[in-house]
């Protein structure tokens, strides 16, 4: 699961009721337990702002380290024998959503058994970056999102409507 650990807390036990091993990550500059850091210029000097704050880095890196959990469970048959790598999905809504669309056209394979990710769920505000995505996914996949959802209002104009949104799906 990504968005927050408190946003994702109900699914996430209903699923390990249900016998699932779970993660729940706190993404970069969200959530109470991480966050993304500081951006550096190339010397080394801590970026700042105009008003001399530092510059949190892009709280999407690597899927706000959706990558990286993704690899080490994965790879590490050992230190996790009980997980069944052929069963992972994986859930996100908003900002999370994206993440785990992101994450699982990264780990897709050529085709359904080398795709890592078996199952995607993405709710709420997806960006067309997001979408756009979709074409390259080798899993099943859900995309909730309605009309008055959050981030709607982007939907607008003829391009980017939520229509056009959802037929990249």
């Amino acid at each position: 699961f990504t968005r927050t650990k408190a946003t994702m807390a109900q699914y996430a036990i209903e699923y390990s009721k249900r016998g699932a091993v779970v993660f729940t990550i706190d993404p970069g500059c969200q959530g109470d337990t991480t966050y993304a850091g500081y951006d550096y210029d190339s010397e080394g000097h801590l970026i700042v702002d105009a008003n001399g704050s530092p510059v949190p880095l892009s709280s999407t890196i690597g899927a706000n380290g959706l990558y990286y959990l993704t690899h080490y469970i994965y790879e590490n048959t050992d230190d996790y024998p009980y997980i069944d790598r052929s069963r992972i999905g994986c859930i996100g809504h908003s900002a999370g959503g994206g993440n785990v669309i992101s994450a699982a056209a990264e780990f897709a394979g050529s085709d359904y058994a080398s795709s890592v990710f078996k199952a995607v769920y993405c709710s709420g505000y997806i960006k067309l970056s997001a979408a756009n995505l979709y074409s390259k996914l080798h899993c099943n996949a859900a995309n909730a999102y309605a009309y008055y959802d959050e981030g709607a209002f982007r939907y607008k104009d003829d391009l980017s409507n939520l229509n056009v949104v959802n037929l990249r799906f």
